[in-house]
């Protein structure tokens, strides 16, 4: 040493002769000292992190019941305010308003047509031409009255009769009969000589023909 020094010398004023670290001594540092702070951050965290999201979703209480996402963020978060899609097919949600039974309709009844009855035709009734028949000749025409009688005998008619008309002036030829029974054999005869009055009269027997002057016989 160069220079003037006040204290005496001693042993650390000896220079070494050898060259050896002095003071404290440390080993140099592993690659696994260097790098365990590390590797326990990556190991330790995500196992921490994953042991607490799998009690949280495991956890009755957690808020809403919304699913918490996976580790590393791989879970698609959707935007607020999208509303869900409902699932198709899922059930419909009652309404509130009670839905009015619907009351039964009933039938309508169609109306039945009833059959319509036809008139039954009586039958006609016959002449008969049994029931006794008086020509009167009411004109001055001479044998008017017989010969009419003898036509009806050649109609069937088998009780004729002929005279003159007693009684007051006739205006039209016509047929009188006495009972409804009669009333037949009276059209008969009229239609037969061709006479269009045919009159009931109760104070007659049978069948009476009266000739008039418009008769064409």
């Amino acid at each position: 040493m160069t220079g003037h020094y006040d204290h005496p010398a001693d042993e650390f004023d000896v220079a070494p002769h050898e060259e050896r670290p002095r003071g404290v001594h440390r080993a140099p540092r592993s690659w696994w000292n260097r790098w365990a702070p590390f590797v326990a951050v990556l190991v330790i965290f995500p196992v921490l992190a994953f042991g607490a999201v799998y009690w949280l979703s495991q956890w009755d209480g957690a808020p809403g019941g919304v699913a918490l996402p996976a580790i590393g963020g791989s879970a698609s978060e959707e935007p607020e305010g999208t509303p869900a899609t409902p699932t198709e097919g899922a059930a419909e949600e009652p309404t509130d308003e009670a839905t009015e039974p619907t009351e039964p309709t009933e039938p309508v009844e169609e109306p039945v047509e009833e059959p319509v009855e036809e008139p039954v035709e009586e039958p006609t009734p016959e002449a008969d031409l049994t029931t006794p028949v008086r020509v009167l000749n009411a004109t001055n025409r001479s044998g008017l009255a017989s010969g009419t009688a003898a036509t009806l005998t050649d109609a069937g008619y088998t009780s004729t009769s002929s005279g003159n008309w007693s009684g007051g002036a006739v205006s039209s030829s016509v047929v009188y009969y006495g009972v409804e029974d009669d009333a037949a054999t009276a059209q008969a005869v009229a239609a037969e000589l061709g006479i269009g009055r045919v009159v009931l009269d109760d104070g007659v027997e049978g069948v009476l023909a009266v000739l008039a002057a418009d008769f064409e016989g």
